[in-house]
């Protein structure tokens, strides 16, 4: 039986041999691949856009709604153009980095305090543990009303 299932060193090399390069293997190569990917983009872009724009005209929405791609894109140009965009782009981006920040530093600080006393551990873990069950848009609107509307709450919404 043995016998029978083993392979011969030709039968091995044979059925391992890669393919001669006139033969056609049915796969695309790993440089063809990526160009079919990258060609693949824009093609998909026109045709969610094209779809979009049907959706609109089939359904009948008002363009307060669900707007037509070319008013999106002249109001993308227009805050791009007038500067709006990157001042609230670096709005944002403040209010993340601090929130990561401070969530970072008090994570760190929460974290080395309950490794090293057992009974601040035995203390709070129930109380974090609880608090990772509540979802953070369920917390968002009382940070809020309690903070206002300015950075501080925005900040404490990114670090939890």
């Amino acid at each position: 039986m043995h016998e029978m299932m083993r392979l011969s060193s030709k039968q091995i090399t044979r059925a391992s041999a890669a393919p001669s390069p006139g033969k056609r293997t049915g796969r695309l190569s790993a440089g063809r691949y990526k160009y079919v990917n990258v060609a693949l983009a824009p093609v998909a872009l026109v045709l969610f856009l094209l779809l979009w724009q049907s959706i609109i005209r089939l359904g009948g929405y008002p363009a307060f709604i669900l707007p037509p791609p070319v008013d999106v894109g002249a109001s993308f140009a227009r805050v791009l153009l007038n500067g709006s965009l990157w001042r609230h782009a670096q709005t944002t981006l403040l209010e993340i980095f601090s929130g990561l920040g401070f969530g970072v530093g008090a994570a760190v600080a929460l974290g080395y305090a309950l490794a090293r006393n057992r009974r601040l551990e035995n203390l709070l873990a129930p109380y974090i543990i609880a608090s990772q069950s509540v979802p953070v848009v369920a917390v968002a609107p009382l940070l809020i009303i309690w903070f206002g509307a300015g950075h501080l709450s925005k900040m404490l919404v990114v670090t939890l």
